[in-house]
């Protein structure tokens, strides 16, 4: 493609949300604010801001806006968010916290030492802050029952609930619900709604509610003791750390790159056909019936229903840009063999902006999760079988296709990262895909991924993309004997 090709424009915004993790907030170009209970804070291309766990927040950006958020692995959860924590991102380090936001989509191998760059970025962020004030936060709990308790919490402040009261609405012991609090969200159960009631209070008292008001609304029986209890847990009152809410002032990040490592995706076998693009470096795709190489700019049509596995050299980022589920007649997914894309005609931050609104809750006015192959040219061709295909990259078709067993134990993989990346626990993921019992499931889960599925959840701590995420959980019929895996990339 010669023509510089457009994709959809339009504003971008985020529904309002409470931060499950603690996140990063980039804008990567144009500009953007961020609601939170205390004000709006205006973020140029380049910044970052530091948003913890539990906090309500709200994005929105201009027609020329691509805001990217990083979700943090649960260790680096931030217990009080900082209202001023705003920093400008060095050039240097862009690739690579690209790199991590796509460790939150789900379809690549988690990165183990991930956590120490993203540690240091955090202090960083923190660090530059002249003027901070900190505001308490509650980080969400994910499990049925402690999410029931927060949802009894927080549907009336105002009402003074015991621990004991909660654990019977839970259908938990006391022992039980304080155990769970405290592994979801650091926090016992009481800490836990006493950050929940000073983060909504501070909330009413932005939207113009008198002290008094916030404090009987919020469980207090006066504001003297609104006051008492959030100077406790913050050091300073509510008034302190609303003054000068949105004007965040903005250090400074001094930061090694530690560069993008060599990484791969799982051995995955989507529900969907997947458009993927190759931000920069090489890369290589594997089927179970042939191989492509592709270069920087370049991007593939993975098809549905086949194993693809993609390796990617140390500097190399991979990104997901959209996805289409089979139609009644079988046309889209039918194609067996990937299609490589030429994605030199379109603008880098375009297919950025895309990337983000298809895989977060960040979206473009009107866009969908297919635009991309309506924008495309071409991308429903599927390359005839041992042929060049239309970038000119040869295909290298083979004939050990895989086998019924493995395609059904692959897809239960995938199932299975869903399923725990979306909270469940591993006892409630065996079920769902009727392993006869847990162990069953974690020593097939181990011999697949190299990690249990305690650990596997612990590393990714993300939901993945609407690719997966939004997909029937259909469990594929065993069928025969267990099949024992191969490992890393069949």
């Amino acid at each position: 493609m010669t023509v510089q090709q457009r994709l959809r424009g339009g504003s971008v915004e985020g529904s309002s949300r409470c931060a499950r993790r603690a996140l990063i907030v980039w804008v990567y170009a144009g500009t953007a604010g961020v609601d939170t209970a205390v004000g709006t804070t205006r973020l140029s291309a380049g910044q970052v801001m530091l948003i913890a766990a539990g906090l309500r927040y709200r994005i929105r950006g201009g027609e020329d806006a691509v805001v990217i958020p990083v979700e943090l692995p649960g260790e680096l959860a931030v217990a009080v968010s900082i209202r001023t924590a705003v920093a400008a991102l060095p050039e240097q380090l862009r690739l690579r916290l690209l790199f991590e936001f796509a460790q939150n989509l789900g379809y690549l191998r988690p990165d183990v030492e991930r956590t120490d760059f993203l540690r240091c970025l955090v202090a960083e962020i923190i660090a530059a802050q002249s003027d901070a004030v900190p505001v308490p936060v509650a980080p969400q709990p994910i499990s049925a029952e402690a999410t029931a308790v927060a949802g009894t919490v927080m549907a009336d402040l105002s009402v003074n609930h015991s621990v004991a009261q909660l654990a019977d609405i839970a259908g938990v012991s006391v022992r039980t619900l304080q155990r769970r609090f405290r592994a979801e969200t650091t926090l016992s159960v009481s800490r836990w709604i006493t950050r929940v009631r000073l983060n909504e209070a501070v909330a009413l008292i932005a939207r113009g509610r008198g002290l008094q008001f916030a404090a009987h609304a919020t469980g207090y029986p006066g504001a003297s003791e609104l006051i008492r209890a959030y100077r406790a847990e913050t050091g300073t009152t509510p008034v302190a750390a609303l003054s000068g809410g949105g004007r965040a002032s903005v250090g400074e990040i001094r930061l090694d790159d530690p560069g993008v490592p060599e990484n791969e995706t799982w051995l995955n076998i989507n529900g969907g056909d997947i458009v993927v693009w190759l931000v920069t470096g090489r890369a290589t795709v594997t089927t179970d019936r042939c191989t492509i190489g592709i270069v920087e700019g370049q991007g593939v049509v993975l098809p549905a229903g086949v194993a693809v596995h993609v390796a990617m050299e140390a500097g190399t980022l991979l990104l997901p840009l959209g996805f289409r589920y089979p139609d009644g007649n079988g046309s889209a997914g039918a194609a067996r063999v990937p299609t490589v894309v030429d994605f030199s005609g379109f603008a880098p931050v375009e297919l950025l902006r895309t990337a983000v609104s298809t895989h977060t809750h960040i979206t473009v006015e009107g866009a969908r999760h297919d635009d991309i192959f309506r924008s495309v040219p071409g991308v429903r061709e599927e390359p005839p079988a041992g042929e060049g295909d239309r970038s000119g990259q040869q295909v290298c078709v083979r004939d050990d296709g895989v086998s019924r067993q493995r395609h059904s134990y692959v897809r239960r993989m995938n199932l299975a990262r869903i399923l725990l990346a979306q909270g469940r626990s591993p006892t409630e993921t065996a079920r769902t895909l009727r392993y006869s019992h847990a162990a069953a499931f974690t020593r097939a889960f181990f011999a697949e991924h190299g990690m249990t599925p305690k650990r596997y959840a612990q590393l990714t701590g993300a939901r993945p993309g609407p690719v997966l995420a939004d997909e029937p959980v259909v469990v594929p019929a065993r069928s025969g004997p267990s099949v024992a895996p191969r490992s890393r990339g069949a």
